[in-house]
């Protein structure tokens, strides 16, 4: 329950734990004990595609700002049908009093807030994913683990080499000199023959390294709790190592080299997740939306679209109006060009708009009208 201006939001989780469909709804009264109403805005919270995705199960909470902020479980469901993660995402109330979760792009890097937030600003840093699809080598990889799995922006594949012993590496080409802000090291429990944790822990040890020309490499380093070894080694509690650097770098080449895994497992990463500004041209509009709602069932739509040229994914947005598009599917890949989406109220109307993104920004499409 969260109660804004004398409004109480009863929040409550969707079926679905185990899809990334999983998902928040809320409803809305005027006490704590009811009645309740339906909305047409719900779900409050719901994060689709992308790195990661669901946010369902959540929990609201202000920070000393004032700010709302919603903590939810995402589902990875690899090594278990329920393996989660925390996510944190921003929470609004817009001027009618309707609750919705930012969650666009959401595990992409963010900037918190150093005083009150305003209600549409954007959480974004403004770094975009510039490692999606490029090429990757490594010392040696296991049998259906290639290493461009560690490139897809997909929690639910990786790569892996053959043994967890000291020197394996994986290396990763941009293509082109980029400048990179910050780096997400996303490490996979390949073979961990151990789950048990020692008393004092067990770290994943590692060096990141990067080169002009894939021949001289020199060491990234970047402020925060997380441990530095030293020689360059840095330790990472858990399994996603993120780094923003302390200044931007200009580089091509990432190398990711194994010092010790823990649990007796095989180095292996779910993907080495680049960011920066891009500098080049973001995609074009896209054009050509068609919106179809089922007619056995508008709780269902199919959104379609041409592909927009030089696109790396979309944003599917909807809403009740063309100023509430609340709710947000991201669809990687550029040469997609329709989505089946189940998660409609019956009778509620919305607008819809598709924006492209690739690793130099977004561009938004021009809304729909009410369907």
């Amino acid at each position: 329950m969260t109660k804004h201006n004398g409004r109480y939001y009863l929040q409550y989780a969707t079926p679905g734990t185990v899809t990334e469909w999983y998902c928040d709804t809320v409803m809305e009264g005027d006490s704590a004990t009811g009645p309740f109403r339906h909305v047409d805005y719900a779900p409050a919270s719901l994060k689709v595609g992308g790195f990661m995705g669901s946010a369902g199960h959540s929990c609201v909470f202000q920070d000393k700002h004032g700010n709302s902020w919603r903590i939810t479980t995402m589902w990875v469901g690899v090594h278990d049908l329920f393996e989660r993660r925390l996510g944190l995402f921003p929470v609004g109330f817009d001027a009618e009093g309707r609750m919705f979760t930012e969650t666009a792009m959401g595990d992409y890097p963010q900037m918190m807030p150093q005083g009150p937030r305003e209600t549409k600003a954007s959480p974004l840093a403004g770094w975009w994913g510039q490692s999606f699809g490029k090429l990757c080598t490594a010392s040696t990889s296991i049998t259906n683990r290639s290493p461009g799995q560690a490139a897809d922006e997909d929690c639910r594949t990786w790569w892996s080499a053959q043994t967890g012993q000291a020197g394996e590496w994986f290396q990763m080409d941009l293509g082109k000199p980029t400048r990179v802000n910050a780096v997400q090291v996303n490490f996979a429990e390949q073979d961990c023959v151990s789950k048990s944790v020692p008393a004092g822990g067990e770290f994943q040890r590692y060096r990141l390294t990067a080169s002009d020309d894939g021949r001289q490499w020199r060491s990234l380093s970047a402020p925060g709790v997380k441990r530095q070894a030293g020689d360059g080694v840095r330790e990472s509690i858990g399994p996603h190592d993120y780094l923003a650097l302390a200044a931007p770098q200009t580089l091509r080449f990432l190398k990711v080299e194994n010092v010790f895994t823990p649990a007796g497992g095989k180095f292996a990463l779910r993907d080495l997740r680049v960011f920066g500004p891009g500098g080049g041209e973001p995609p074009a509009p896209v054009r050509g939306l068609k919106v179809t709602r089922h007619a056995d069932d508008d709780r269902n739509a199919t959104v379609t679209w041409t592909p927009s040229p030089k696109a790396d994914g979309y944003l599917i947005r909807f809403g009740i109006a063309p100023d509430k598009l609340f709710q947000t599917i991201q669809v990687q890949g550029g040469t997609n060009a329709a989505l089946t989406t189940h998660a409609l109220n019956r009778g509620v109307k919305y607008v819809w708009r598709v924006d492209a993104f690739n690793a130099n920004g977004l561009t938004q499409g021009a809304p729909s009208e009410a369907n």
